[in-house]
């Protein structure tokens, strides 16, 4: 039957194609003030006479697609997304037959007027739940978690929470069929398709084997991917009984801050950000690694820190905000996570990949104007030009880098030779060492020559706070960029 099926597909497809080109072949001039004020709409439902035929033939009244072809799901996809893919089937980088016939017959003005429609389009509000097949819960592992040992990051980690998309670049993943998944990684595979930005999806789709492409085409057209959140899935080697609780917690705690500590985060962060893999990639200052280094001296402290503390200042600084309790569940529960990731991990070892990078410094000194431009070109993308990060359904998915939404000033990210290291190694995400040593160092300077939140342990001036805690090379605070003395202007988000 699926043959059978197939077959009819293929030959409505080719008869569809057929007439599309008879219709280019005999233009004529469309009335685009026929409809005034929903040009999208005509074309939509009625195409353009004697030019392109209506989109609703092939992708359904309110874009819903047609299940088991490789028409597919309109509806949610934001303006913006849909006319870059429209100019990419004109301009051919992106490949199918139909749809460049069709786009070679729209005016730019129509491009934009059809794509304003599809993305007022309503997804569907009543969508049933499926029981995931095993290949889909292999999917489920891969676009919610990645697969970090070969450089894949989730897609969730681009796509938005349950991969709703976010903003213009990183469209709605989810419920589309399962043959128009894998088609498109098929084609970002076989560099087919060219219309993405860093050539970020080509480098992805080329790291999935065919089996996990499978898996992940089968998890994201499910419909039980689809939910307003989504957690971590459940490592299989966790604990039975209260002591697997505790870690499952401390996993959903350390992916989901904000969801699970909010009381004690006072940014848009979550401790992910700057551990990713849950806290498991190598340079990405792994917890596992970290916690066989406590108790230690620290500077920063001037004291023998516990493993308790180090969480508690990633509190304060990085996000911000308070220490939980040492005794209290968030942290117990952090602690316990990171107990059972150390596993395993030789006690107060230096090993590779702990912490992060330690990245020399580049022949020519790092430059904010130089990085301004790396960061345009390989960070905006994801962070915004402004720097301002992302949110996806109300959830930030891409982080603040600076303003008062970020990380503050006696965070550790803030000093450009770790956030370089860290850069080098792990950004832009899913291209990690695509940068050189000397843009790492560029855009790391650039990133930390924004105001930012005080640092919790300021004094009364900004003189005597950078003697005291930021007398150091490798800290812009205190120095003066384009007029202004960083730290000097208070952009708390309290």
């Amino acid at each position: 039957m699926s043959r059978v099926r197939y077959f009819l597909f293929d030959c409505v497809r080719t008869l569809a194609f057929s007439v599309l080109i008879a219709l280019q072949a005999s233009p004529g001039k469309s009335d685009e003030n026929k409809n005034p004020g929903e040009p999208g709409r005509s074309i939509y439902n009625s195409g353009v006479p004697s030019r392109v035929g209506p989109c609703m033939t092939c992708h359904g009244l309110q874009g819903e697609g047609i299940e088991g072809t490789t028409f597919p799901k309109l509806a949610h996809l934001g303006a913006a997304y849909v006319a870059n893919q429209l100019l990419a089937f004109r301009s051919k980088d992106r490949p199918d037959p139909a749809m460049q016939v069709i786009t070679q017959g729209l005016t730019d003005s129509e491009i934009t007027a059809l794509a304003d429609y599809i993305s007022q389009l309503p997804p569907s509000s009543e969508i049933p739940k499926a029981q995931l097949s095993e290949k889909a819960i292999r999917g489920e592992d891969i676009a919610k978690n990645g697969l970090w040992d070969k450089g894949i990051p989730a897609c969730f980690a681009c796509h938005g929470p349950s991969g709703f998309g976010i903003g213009e670049i990183f469209p709605k993943i989810t419920l589309q069929d399962k043959s128009y998944i894998l088609q498109q990684l098929s084609d970002w595979k076989k560099d087919a398709r060219k219309s993405d930005r860093m050539n970020l999806m080509r480098t992805i789709a080329g790291k999935l084997s065919t089996e996990e492409a499978e898996a992940v085409s089968a998890y994201l057209s499910a419909p039980s991917s689809q939910s307003q959140t989504y957690k971590t899935s459940v490592v299989k080697s966790f604990p039975d009984g209260e002591m697997g609780r505790i870690i499952r917690l401390g996993q959903e705690i350390f992916t989901h801050t904000q969801d699970n500590a909010k009381p004690y985060v006072g940014n848009d962060l979550q401790c992910v950000n700057c551990h990713l893999d849950r806290g498991r990639r190598p340079n990405s200052s792994p917890l596992g690694a970290a916690y066989g280094m406590y108790p230690a001296f620290r500077k920063k402290t001037n004291r023998v820190d516990t493993f308790q503390d180090r969480i508690a200042g990633c509190f304060q600084y990085s996000m911000n905000g308070k220490a939980p309790a040492t005794d209290s569940e968030v942290m117990t529960a952090l602690v316990t996570y990171s107990y059972w990731l150390a596993q395993g991990v030789p006690l107060g070892a230096k090993i590779e990949g702990q912490g992060y990078l330690s990245l020399p410094r580049p022949a020519r000194k790092p430059s904010a104007v130089a990085g301004r431009l790396v960061f345009e070109r390989s960070c905006s993308l994801c962070h915004g030009l402004d720097g301002q990060g992302q949110a996806s359904e109300g959830k930030t998915v891409f982080p603040p880098l600076w303003g008062p939404r970020s990380f503050n000033w006696g965070a550790g990210m803030h000093k450009p030779d770790r956030a370089a290291g860290f850069i080098k190694a792990n950004m832009p995400l899913g291209l990690a060492n695509t940068l050189s040593n000397q843009e790492a160092w560029d855009v790391a300077v650039y990133m930390n020559s924004h105001e930012r939140p005080p640092d919790p342990r300021s004094q009364d001036n900004v003189p005597n706070t950078k003697k005291d805690f930021h007398d150091s090379d490798a800290c812009l605070y205190g120095t003066k960029v384009d007029g202004h003395v960083l730290g000097s202007q208070v952009t708390s988000s309290q």
